[in-house]
């Protein structure tokens, strides 16, 4: 997680975490944007950010089809 954290200060970028990896970025930083499920209600800023993304940095494992 701090070197997630450390990535995400040195690069400047928004965080958006999936549902099933809710607290696995501090909630309180100033770069965490929200939770995205593309399975279940999402807030449509932050759907919107997430399907507008120039570029999209996964971190971790994903075993499931995103659009």
């Amino acid at each position: 997680q701090q070197a997630v954290r450390k990535l995400v200060d040195a690069l400047g970028w928004g965080v958006v975490v999936l549902h099933d990896a809710k607290g696995m970025f501090d909630e309180t930083h100033p770069a965490f944007i929200g939770t995205y499920s593309p399975f279940y209600t999402s807030p449509v800023s932050v759907r919107e950010l997430y399907e507008a993304a120039d570029a999209i940095l996964f971190v971790g494992e994903c075993c499931c089809s995103i659009r």
